[in-house]
């Protein structure tokens, strides 16, 4: 008889093989799959060469390089698997009748979850490299401890990604205020504890001398897949029953719990709770919320060297504080389209639902606000144009938006992917210029009329002013989304 894991495997190839998705994707899925070998093609080219490259720097050590460069793909790693990285399974409901323990059933979702193309990245860029350089320096069982510790660290963020999206499943708040907080902790020690290049080499340079280290990795790596082991077995439902009474109760009351505030505020509060489960429900707009606060480290990038023009500063805060609004807000009734006429059809003020959008962008931009602080440390004058550009981004912003997103007429489907091109056209991608446009155009008026610093003043008190007079001002829209509102339903209904 056949090995079970291998009819199940087998099984899942061919579903995937006949699936009517995979059909229609065939010419997509044959371009990126030129892509891919072109990439892989490039990463093994720079890998050959890469000791040619470091040679060429004076008094460089090729091998306290590639380890620097090791410790920073260890994060890109993380980060790519925590945007790109899918649930591994195989459809485990067609099975649950069959005499097939639940453990053999998890085992195979945890194979799954082993397979990714990243895991091929370390064999392209750092396996060459072992060849043409480091063999000539350290033995054979040093080298084989250093490329096993890479392959570990990734299989460890393999599985450390894959357990925080099965939680993220059942306790959504819960696990997202977690890995917030664990980022924010983070970066913040990276200041209190400030490491040099040199620094951060050292525990790859450590297990080329001590090459037992490298079973540190994988200790923590079998913990990792026992932890996902351990959840999955309690909740074997997690991949494929979606209406599973247990997930869903324990959703549901997560949400009611955290947010449960929220409903006190009458309309605009229930408006304001459609909207979140509307995200934390559909796979196209959540990955936005998640985008949106991991951009928060935007500032990075930029702030570690000097910045010379107050220009970049502003565009960078004002990245930081609004890309949540820009890129949700610009179709912020896209996303509703297919009950839109619903609502509609409710007994609702108008006033009411447009300040639930107004209020929830807002609320959204002022905690990313907040957890865009801890770049006071970079000096008082990043936090004084940071909270400029927040306060036009919560004063002046969202009503550009709102008017903006009342033009859109194309059916936004929730459960494609974040990188779909349906539903979207040269309008979203216009409203969103047109809304940066009037924002640094403001800017460069009262920079020619004031200075640098009275120009950042005055757009904050345009946004204290926007605040102030919020109810006004949407009151005025109010006018004009009456306007477009059945041109609105007849576009959704239509696309």
């Amino acid at each position: 008889m056949k090995n079970i894991t291998e009819v199940l495997l087998k099984q899942n190839l061919v579903r995937l093989r006949r699936s009517p998705e995979f059909q229609k994707r065939l010419a997509a899925n044959i371009i990126v799959g030129i892509l891919i070998l072109v990439s892989a093609l490039n990463f093994l080219f720079i890998s050959i060469n890469l000791n040619r490259f470091f040679r060429a720097i004076p008094e460089a050590n090729p091998v306290n390089i590639i380890n620097q460069v090791v410790f920073v793909y260890f994060f890109i790693d993380y980060l790519l698997r925590l945007i790109f990285q899918k649930y591994r399974s195989v459809s485990i409901k067609p099975y649950l009748l069959l005499r097939i323990p639940r453990k053999k059933l998890v085992g195979i979702m945890l194979i799954k979850t082993s397979q990714s193309l990243l895991n091929a990245i370390p064999f392209l860029f750092f396996l060459p490299f072992v060849f043409t350089e480091m063999l000539l320096h350290y033995s054979i069982l040093s080298v084989a401890a250093w490329f096993c510790t890479i392959l570990f660290v990734c299989l460890l963020n393999s599985y450390t990604v894959n357990y925080t999206k099965i939680k993220f499943r059942v306790y959504p708040v819960k696990t997202f205020l977690a890995n917030c907080l664990v980022f924010v902790l983070l970066i913040l020690s990276m200041f209190v504890f400030p490491v040099s290049p040199a620094d951060i080499a050292e525990p790859m340079n450590l297990t080329l001398g001590y090459p037992a280290l490298c079973l540190v990795p994988l200790a923590a790596a079998f913990l990792m897949i026992a932890l996902n082991r351990r959840f999955l077995l309690n909740n074997l439902f997690i991949e494929e029953i979606k209406d599973s009474g247990k997930i869903k109760k324990s959703r549901e009351n997560e949400l009611k719990e955290n947010f449960s505030f929220v409903s006190r505020y009458g309309s605009i509060g229930q408006f304001i709770l459609l909207e979140l489960k509307m995200i934390l429900r559909n796979k196209r707009p959540k990955p936005l919320l998640y985008m949106s606060f991991l951009m928060v480290f935007y500032g990075l990038i930029f702030y570690a060297n000097p910045i010379r023009t107050e220009f970049l500063k502003i565009f960078i805060a004002s990245f930081m504080t609004g890309i949540f609004t820009f890129s949700y807000g610009i179709t912020v009734f896209g996303w509703e389209s297919s009950y839109f006429g619903f609502i509609m059809t409710e007994k609702i003020g108008m006033h009411s639902y447009l300040r639930a959008k107004y209020y929830f962008m807002s609320t959204v931009t002022l905690v990313l606000y907040i957890l865009t602080s801890f770049y006071v440390i970079f000096g008082v004058k990043i936090i004084f144009i940071n909270t400029a550009i927040f306060l036009f981004n919560v004063g002046v912003t969202p009503f550009i938006i709102l008017f903006i997103a009342a033009f859109n007429k194309m059916k936004y489907k929730l459960d494609e992917g974040m990188y779909s091109q349906q539903g979207r056209g040269a309008q979203q991608y216009l409203g969103s210029l047109i809304v940066l446009a009037l924002q640094f155009g403001i800017y460069f008026l009262l920079k020619s009329a004031l200075n640098e610093n009275g120009a950042i003043g005055a757009m904050a008190a345009f946004g204290i002013a926007g605040i102030l007079l919020h109810s006004q001002i949407l009151a005025l829209i109010e006018k004009f989304f009456y306007i477009k509102k059945y041109s609105m339903i007849e576009g959704f209904r239509q696309s």
